[in-house]
């Protein structure tokens, strides 16, 4: 119909054969381009949510979500690993066309995030942690407070999951900065030991990635120091203890870090 209407208006004007016919065409593709976009939308978010639990349900028959196995990339086959990957990510599309259910798209994109982690595909689970952490920032005010409490040890272990693929691959800047995210996200929860676990994480980012003792230590000391204040009884306690104690006796001789880690490898 729309078509029809430019057309009619184009006879109507003093334009020549070819320019008509480059607008028509042009006409034609955005109309088509408009229907497609249309069909797409009156896939409901119900229909949406639907199929994805139709396509997770096929996926369990062969890789059960709760099975270790799935989890590891000798479980799979080359063409029982190209045929979940379809099946993955033709369910994660649908995530576009489902409206609300904001926890339940969030442990999505976690669930994705920690799948190719463990599969060792590390940028692969940069790109599904950061759609996490993008909607959880955009979202995070819809949640109820009982969804938000109950995401709170899943965002600080997601952001030391980034962290460590961004190290994985070398870029060390950016395993930095979500490092520093973590601290500052999980600081005002005093009651949490994912506190704590914050700051020995970035203290053995220092020791293993960046081999700075010195800057390690500075950390291990901040989360021995609030385990030990915090949860005296908790087990990280005598865990930080070790490790702090391990690193001072490394100080006190005198060893350069980067001369160990070579001996190590």
């Amino acid at each position: 119909m729309l078509s029809c209407i430019i057309l009619v208006y184009l006879r109507n004007q003093s334009l020549t054969t070819l320019k008509k016919l480059f607008y028509y065409c042009l006409v034609s593709v955005v109309f088509t381009f408009t229907q497609k976009s249309t069909a797409q939308e009156q896939l409901s978010s119900d229909s949406a949510l639907l199929e994805y639990r139709k396509i997770t349900a096929q996926m369990e028959l062969d890789f059960p979500e709760d099975e270790f196995r799935t989890f590891r990339r000798e479980s799979f086959s080359e063409a029982q690993l190209q045929t979940y990957l379809s099946q993955h990510f033709e369910r994660m599309e649908l995530l576009n066309s489902i409206v609300h259910h904001h926890e339940f798209k969030l442990r999505s994109y976690l669930h994705s995030g920690n799948w190719f982690m463990q599969l060792r595909f590390p940028k692969e689970s940069i790109v599904w942690y950061s759609k996490f952490f993008e909607y959880y920032s955009k979202h995070e005010l819809e949640l109820t407070p009982e969804e938000r409490s109950a995401l709170l040890e899943m965002v600080t272990y997601s952001y030391s999951v980034q962290a460590e693929n961004y190290a994985k691959i070398n870029l060390l800047d950016s395993a930095a900065s979500q490092h520093k995210r973590n601290i500052k996200f999980i600081e005002p929860h005093y009651d949490m030991v994912s506190r704590p676990s914050a700051y020995n994480n970035y203290g053995l980012f220092f020791y293993w990635n960046k081999h700075d003792l010195d800057s390690a230590m500075i950390y291990f000391n901040k989360a021995y120091e609030i385990t030990k204040k915090d949860f005296p009884n908790h087990t990280l306690t005598s865990i930080f203890m070790v490790i702090k104690g391990s690193c001072s006796i490394l100080r006190l001789s005198g060893f350069r870090l980067a001369d160990i880690m070579k001996q190590c490898r």
